[in-house]
């Protein structure tokens, strides 16, 4: 496959990947001992048994997953892989570009740490 069509894949992916737990956090409000809502890298990695490291490298798109653990993860925000994927179709260019401004500013703050 082209690389450049295999960023795009990984970019779209860790947008999804971050809407998702974005929004988890917002609905969890002031709910914050639900359990069953996975809010953060570390609950997932806890609810799905990937390594913190693998989930922190895709939610940055500078990791290729295999599909096994896409579905591990997505299965853990306790979301149908179909509407994982109905995002992750109905991204635009716009999107995409917002979402990579986002994911470089992550960078950053990973690599200060």
């Amino acid at each position: 496959m082209e690389e450049s069509k295999k960023d795009i894949i990984k970019l779209k992916f860790a947008i999804c990947l971050n809407r998702f737990i974005s929004m988890n956090k917002e609905h969890l409000g002031s709910e914050k001992d639900n359990i069953d809502v996975i809010s953060s890298f570390r609950q997932l990695e806890a609810s799905s048994g990937v390594s913190f490291p693998i989930i922190q490298l895709t939610s940055v798109a500078n990791r290729d997953i295999q599909l096994s653990t896409a579905i591990r993860l997505i299965e853990s925000l306790n979301i149908k892989p179909s509407d994982f994927f109905a995002l992750y179709e109905s991204l635009t260019e716009v999107d995409l570009k917002t979402g990579l401004k986002e994911i470089e500013k992550r960078k950053k703050n990973l690599n200060k740490n």
